[in-house]
Protein backbone atom coordinates (compact mmCIF):
# COMPACT_ATOMS: atom_id res chain seq x y z
CA UNK A 1 0.00 0.00 0.00
CA UNK A 2 1.19 3.30 -0.59
CA UNK A 3 1.51 6.24 1.68
CA UNK A 4 -1.35 7.78 -0.11
CA UNK A 5 -3.43 4.82 0.56
CA UNK A 6 -2.82 5.02 4.40
CA UNK A 7 -3.36 8.14 4.55
CA UNK A 8 -6.80 7.98 2.73
CA UNK A 9 -7.60 5.02 5.29
CA UNK A 10 -6.82 6.67 8.14
CA UNK A 11 -9.02 9.88 7.37
CA UNK A 12 -12.06 10.75 9.49
CA UNK A 13 -15.49 10.30 7.89
CA UNK A 14 -18.40 12.48 8.93
CA UNK A 15 -21.80 11.67 8.21
CA UNK A 16 -23.38 13.60 5.04
CA UNK A 17 -26.24 15.10 6.38
CA UNK A 18 -27.50 17.25 3.39
CA UNK A 19 -27.92 13.51 1.79
CA UNK A 20 -29.15 11.40 4.80
CA UNK A 21 -32.42 13.99 6.74
CA UNK A 22 -33.58 14.63 3.10
CA UNK A 23 -33.68 11.17 2.02
CA UNK A 24 -35.31 9.78 4.97
CA UNK A 25 -37.66 12.72 5.24
CA UNK A 26 -38.58 11.95 1.56
CA UNK A 27 -39.39 8.34 2.30
CA UNK A 28 -41.83 9.19 5.36
CA UNK A 29 -43.53 11.87 2.80
CA UNK A 30 -43.79 9.65 0.08
CA UNK A 31 -44.70 6.18 2.44
CA UNK A 32 -47.64 8.01 4.27
CA UNK A 33 -48.92 10.39 1.27
CA UNK A 34 -48.86 7.56 -1.04
CA UNK A 35 -50.27 5.11 1.32
CA UNK A 36 -53.80 5.74 0.38
CA UNK A 37 -53.47 4.82 -3.12
CA UNK A 38 -50.85 1.84 -2.79
CA UNK A 39 -50.58 -0.39 0.83
CA UNK A 40 -47.56 -1.77 -0.59
CA UNK A 41 -45.78 1.58 -0.17
CA UNK A 42 -45.80 1.94 3.67
CA UNK A 43 -44.29 -1.55 3.97
CA UNK A 44 -41.89 -1.18 1.41
CA UNK A 45 -40.50 2.25 3.43
CA UNK A 46 -40.62 -0.16 6.71
CA UNK A 47 -38.47 -2.13 4.82
CA UNK A 48 -36.15 0.75 3.60
CA UNK A 49 -35.59 2.09 7.30
CA UNK A 50 -35.25 -0.89 8.79
CA UNK A 51 -32.06 -1.24 6.59
CA UNK A 52 -31.21 2.40 6.38
CA UNK A 53 -31.21 1.95 10.36
CA UNK A 54 -28.54 -0.96 10.54
CA UNK A 55 -26.51 0.41 8.60
CA UNK A 56 -26.49 3.66 10.12
CA UNK A 57 -26.21 2.38 13.81
CA UNK A 58 -23.46 0.41 12.54
CA UNK A 59 -21.70 3.31 10.45
CA UNK A 60 -22.48 5.93 13.86
CA UNK A 61 -20.77 3.12 16.01
CA UNK A 62 -17.65 1.89 14.07
CA UNK A 63 -16.95 4.15 11.07
CA UNK A 64 -17.98 7.93 11.91
CA UNK A 65 -16.73 10.30 14.00
CA UNK A 66 -18.18 13.53 15.46
CA UNK A 67 -16.40 16.85 14.47
CA UNK A 68 -19.13 18.93 16.23
CA UNK A 69 -22.15 18.41 18.19
CA UNK A 70 -24.71 20.60 16.89
CA UNK A 71 -27.11 20.75 20.18
CA UNK A 72 -30.29 19.65 18.26
CA UNK A 73 -30.88 22.29 16.15
CA UNK A 74 -31.80 19.99 13.22
CA UNK A 75 -34.66 18.49 15.04
CA UNK A 76 -37.02 21.67 14.19
CA UNK A 77 -36.86 21.34 10.83
CA UNK A 78 -37.18 17.22 10.68
CA UNK A 79 -39.86 17.47 12.83
CA UNK A 80 -41.57 20.30 10.35
CA UNK A 81 -41.02 18.08 7.82
CA UNK A 82 -42.74 15.05 9.14
CA UNK A 83 -45.57 17.09 10.58
CA UNK A 84 -46.08 18.20 6.89
CA UNK A 85 -46.02 14.81 5.30
CA UNK A 86 -48.51 13.70 8.31
CA UNK A 87 -50.91 16.72 7.17
CA UNK A 88 -50.23 15.81 2.97
CA UNK A 89 -51.33 12.17 4.53
CA UNK A 90 -54.35 13.16 6.15
CA UNK A 91 -55.88 15.62 3.42
CA UNK A 92 -54.89 12.96 0.56
CA UNK A 93 -56.77 10.37 3.07
CA UNK A 94 -59.64 12.54 3.55
CA UNK A 95 -59.90 13.87 0.06
CA UNK A 96 -59.78 9.59 -0.86
CA UNK A 97 -62.86 8.97 1.88
CA UNK A 98 -64.90 11.39 0.23
CA UNK A 99 -64.51 10.11 -3.45
CA UNK A 100 -65.60 6.61 -2.04
CA UNK A 101 -68.51 8.36 -0.19
CA UNK A 102 -67.18 7.56 3.60
CA UNK A 103 -68.45 10.73 4.87
CA UNK A 104 -68.53 9.77 8.36
CA UNK A 105 -65.09 8.44 8.41
CA UNK A 106 -63.73 11.05 6.49
CA UNK A 107 -64.72 13.30 9.32
CA UNK A 108 -63.44 12.04 12.09
CA UNK A 109 -60.10 12.33 10.72
CA UNK A 110 -60.38 16.31 11.17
Amino acid sequence: ATVEAKQRASRSLVPDYGWEVPTETLVVLLGLVFAVQNPLLPITALVFFAVTGTICRYNWLYIFTQRFQGGGMVWNTISNQVFTAVSLFLLFMIGYLQLLNASMQASLLV
